[in-house]
């Protein structure tokens, strides 16, 4: 995987953890169009928010790789995979060392699962700010009700989505590991 393709990678993981944050800190200090206004017009500010953008990026991928990891990664491993989590490792390590192919796969296919993962945890992250955005700040607005029940059920639409996706190239994932690490042990002939 190229350095540009993970820059790209916690961009697009960033920017939803950005949202939120910008989310939390107008339900916090209020909404002043006009200094939004000069703010976004500002593009020397265009550089330290890709920063905190990609910083953000990095912590939501972290975050959400404990969080993944503690709850689903190491028991699929151990329940799914012949031979349990150990097995996996070394087969991995196999695929990675043998297989320029199989290793620019399996980098594809763990880009597009922190993808997912990091958007899971961005659209509850999403959730919690702009309802407090919206209760805290816009509570009088004739169709806020709705706005907020739309809020809730496409972000919660959207978090079940990304968790469905990265569960699937999870289960993809250990299935071809599996098949690419046989494939290899039976090309590399007796030693």
């Amino acid at each position: 995987m190229s350095t540009t393709d993970l820059f790209v990678e916690l961009i697009v993981v960033g920017c939803g953890a950005f949202t939120a944050l910008l989310l939390l800190l107008l339900a916090i200090f209020g909404v002043d169009s006009s200094l939004l206004q000069q703010l976004t017009a500002m593009p020397v500010l265009a550089l330290p928010a890709l920063v905190l953008i990609y910083l953000l990026g990095i912590l939501t991928d972290r975050f959400a790789d404990r969080l993944f990891n503690l709850y689903w990664v190491n028991q699929k491993q151990q329940q799914q995979y012949p031979g349990g989590q150990a097995r996996f490792h070394q087969d991995k390590t196999l695929v990675l060392a043998k297989s320029e192919r199989f290793a620019a796969l399996y980098e594809y296919s763990r880009s597009r699962q922190r993808i997912c993962r990091g958007w899971a945890l961005n659209s509850l992250l999403l959730l919690f700010s702009a309802e407090l955005l919206l209760f805290s700040r816009f509570w009088h607005w004739p169709q806020s009700w709705l706005l907020a029940v739309t809020l809730l059920l496409l972000l919660v639409l959207l978090c079940c989505c990304c968790c469905y996706a990265w569960l699937q190239m999870l289960d993809t994932e250990l299935r071809r590991v599996q098949e690419q690490a046989t494939l290899l042990r039976s090309t590399e002939g007796p030693d």
